[in-house]
């Protein structure tokens, strides 16, 4: 999940997680971040920490959530 990518007054924060299987080895990760920046955010970048495996196939699901203010 990622909160307030759009806006310029607040820091953007994640959430995410991840699994993925390579030569029977399962790998499954979480994690949480801050991007300590008052700027919009306009596109996102995939990289793997791993430079020894090759990402050639998979999905990535990108998926929104709509929040209502009532104010």
């Amino acid at each position: 999940y990622i909160f307030e990518p759009f806006s310029s007054s607040s820091f953007t924060y994640v959430l995410q997680q991840a699994s993925s299987a390579i030569a029977n080895v399962l790998r499954v990760g979480k994690g949480i971040g801050v991007l300590k920046r008052l700027s919009s955010i306009t596109g996102i970048n995939i990289g793997l920490e791993d430079t020894s495996i090759n990402l050639n196939s998979g999905d990535i699901r990108i998926y929104g959530v709509r929040i209502n203010s009532w104010i």
